[in-house]
């Protein structure tokens, strides 16, 4: 996920007060760095659209998040199995 905004394109830790790219849309670098952090053992929900909600497999715990690759590794409650996903696919609960 990378940040179109001029004021924060180059830096690891968004330093834009406007939040906004340069089409007008959100900043994704500072919706991330305020809105996507994950800690470990937080319960999570997938989203809809994932095949494993679609298999039941809705809830679990984080095991492990990647801020800088935007993926979070989720340990599943129905099947035990722990799977990479996107975080903006994962939602705290």
């Amino acid at each position: 996920m990378s940040c179109l905004c001029a004021d924060c394109a180059n830096t690891s830790r968004c330093a834009c007060d406007k939040g906004r790219d340069r089409r007008g849309g959100p900043c994704n670098r500072c919706n991330w760095d305020i809105g996507n952090s994950f800690a470990r053992d937080e319960r999570v929900e997938l989203h809809p659209a994932t095949d494993r909600w679609m298999m039941g497999d809705r809830y679990g715990e984080v095991a492990h998040f990647d801020a800088l690759r935007g993926t979070v590794r989720v340990r599943l409650d129905k099947s035990g199995r722990t799977l990479p996903f996107a975080a903006n696919l994962v939602k705290a609960i």
